[in-house]
């Protein structure tokens, strides 16, 4: 939800962590928009994930446009490296994936630097905003409106979608400093009034209404 002027001025469906990987609760402020933005792949992730493709098939780099930033000289798609030798907790490698149609990025990242390093962006995968459980992602915050709420940020309206849609046909990376910065919330609500005023429930899909009914309850106790 967009909130300008004690207006919601815009509403998108998101896909938010998975429960392995909780988007956290935080309050940042945007400075600026990266179009067509490279990914440069976490290590949990590379190691995790990325390093058990490598040990089958050491051409999965090049086939993915990703490249290595501090891999050995001349080989920037890691052919020559001996990925089976490498074990996940010594993994060191550095990874990026370029610009393009399988960048999970999208064509648009929001970013506002914070100490969870999770920021707003677009995906590849837009079906899956068609489905009703959607946390899904490794706890960044994938939003489908994500062309007018870059506009939104840019200039509080819908007059910079033009600037913006004609930056992501050119192919090129480019970074939009906003001139002002928007504050940001990520919040966890199971239970929030709907349009109606009823109460509508959502899953405790991240395990945390337990442990806060649990210090609620100690709270009450301590006031008797």
């Amino acid at each position: 939800v967009l909130v300008l002027g004690n207006q919601v001025v815009l509403t998108s469906r998101v896909i938010v962590g998975r429960p392995r990987d909780p988007t956290p609760i935080l309050r940042a402020e945007v400075v600026g928009l990266t179009v067509n933005p490279s990914w440069t792949v976490p290590t949990t992730i590379a190691a995790r994930e990325i390093l058990p493709k490598l040990k089958r098939n050491r051409n999965w780099l090049a086939a993915h446009d990703m490249v290595l930033l501090n891999g050995p000289p001349g080989d920037p798609t890691g052919l020559t490296v001996n990925w089976r030798a490498i074990r996940a907790d010594k993994f060191s490698y550095r990874l990026r994936q370029q610009p393009g149609p399988e960048n999970p990025l999208g064509q648009i990242k929001i970013d506002l630097p914070n100490r969870f390093d999770v920021y707003l962006h677009d995906t590849p995968g837009r079906s899956a905003f068609a489905r009703r459980d959607r946390h899904l992602s490794h706890g960044c915050v994938r939003v489908e409106g994500i062309v007018p709420l870059a506009s939104y940020a840019m200039s509080s309206d819908l007059d910079s979608m033009e600037m913006i849609l004609s930056a992501i046909e050119t192919g090129e990376t480019t970074y939009m400093r906003l001139h002002r910065k928007l504050p940001v919330y990520f919040l966890y609500w199971t239970a929030f009034p709907g349009p109606d005023g009823a109460i509508a429930f959502r899953p405790d899909i991240y395990g945390r209404d337990v442990p806060l009914l649990g210090v609620h309850r100690k709270n009450l106790a301590s006031s008797h």
